[in-house]
């Protein structure tokens, strides 16, 4: 009786239907695939509010490929570089992501915010391995700052490399311990309540590191 074309409300239940799935479709940014239910959903209900939907929609395909294009055109740059990877992972096209890197490394400077682009777009992919090298990239040009000595002991206990990562967390919490200036982050903090460091915790020279000896 629903699908019944004399009944009153098919047409209405049907946009209701489609309307959902362009939704679902657009928060999981599926641009393609709510495009193709618009589309669908305006032929069937010829409607100026669907109309200007199909209309949105395409714009946004189009700024996509416009971050894109950015990129192929600067493929050094680590902004046009981020965004370009933001597409690819909103878009579910993390087949996309190893090309990307790999035109972005041989064309980047090697400096803090490009090697923190490399390192986040290796972590969409899982490549631990990768993201290592990144991180002990970063150490080497910033030796002083803690922060990618605490990111480099993440990831190696990702790696279940427990030693290496031990000697990591202990020397950003070291240099933490040691700066002057105002710390970015709280490492001994954040040190305290990450589940992947939870075992590194129970090490006695992290532990006293954590809990400093006072004079």
């Amino acid at each position: 009786r629903k699908l019944d074309p004399y009944f009153p409300q098919t047409g209405q239940m049907i946009a209701q239907a489609l309307e959902r799935e362009i939704a679902i479709h657009a928060a999981a940014h599926e641009m393609d695939k709510a495009l193709e239910a618009a589309e669908f959903l305006q032929k069937l209900v010829p409607n100026p509010r669907y109309k200007q939907l199909v209309e949105t929609l395409k714009d946004a395909i189009k700024a996509n490929q416009i971050y894109l294009n950015r990129f192929q055109r600067d493929p050094g740059n680590a902004e046009h570089f981020n965004m370009a990877v933001k597409v690819a992972v909103q878009s579910h096209k993390l087949n996309l992501l190893p090309a990307l890197i790999k035109r972005f490394k041989s064309k980047m400077e090697q400096n803090e915010r490009n090697l923190a682009a490399l390192a986040h777009a290796y972590n969409y992919l899982e490549d631990y391995e990768n993201k290592e090298k990144v991180y002990q990239e970063m150490t080497a040009l910033i030796p002083s700052d803690p922060v990618p000595w605490y990111d480099l002991a993440k990831v190696q206990m990702r790696l279940k490399k427990t030693n290496a990562a031990a000697t990591s967390l202990a020397q950003s919490l070291t240099l933490h311990s040691q700066s002057a200036a105002t710390n970015r982050y709280d490492i001994p903090a954040f040190t305290r309540t990450n589940i992947t460091l939870g075992p590194l915790r129970k090490r006695p020279e992290i532990q006293k590191l954590l809990e400093p000896k006072k004079d």
